[in-house]
């Protein structure tokens, strides 16, 4: 009791009060960090969830035949045998007449080496 009492006894109780203060502190910061890393792996893990699902629907549309072939015709310009494209244009169809039509090489256009051919009459 007497070293409890003394100056160096209050002093390696306060040390140890302050040390398990620190050591409680710590441990709390710790247990809040992984709660944080908890919450942020759950959402990650409900988006990834929800993307999966997207994924298998899609997946299980493309197993349809007539998606399939929807599909082909959009993305891969096919058609069935037999079968012929029309082209609608619009009312105002000059642009796109531009578009499609062939291109004509003009004698500035041509590349140095057609020009050079035709130079040797090629």
């Amino acid at each position: 009791m007497k070293f409890l009492a003394s100056k160096i006894g209050r002093l390696l109780i306060m040390g140890l009060v302050v040390l398990f203060a620190f050591m409680a502190l710590r441990q709390i910061g710790v247990a809040l960090k992984i709660n944080s890393d908890v919450k942020t792996l759950e959402k990650k893990i409900s988006e990834l969830s929800a993307e999966n699902k997207n994924i298998q629907e899609k997946t299980a549309s493309f197993e349809n035949p007539d998606t399939i072939d929807k599909e082909a015709r959009t993305r891969l310009n096919l058609k069935k045998e037999g079968e012929h494209v029309v082209v609608l244009l619009p009312p105002d169809k000059q642009d796109y007449e531009d578009q499609f039509a062939p291109e004509e090489a003009s004698p500035d256009d041509a590349s140095f080496w057609h020009k050079i051919m035709s130079w040797f009459g090629f």
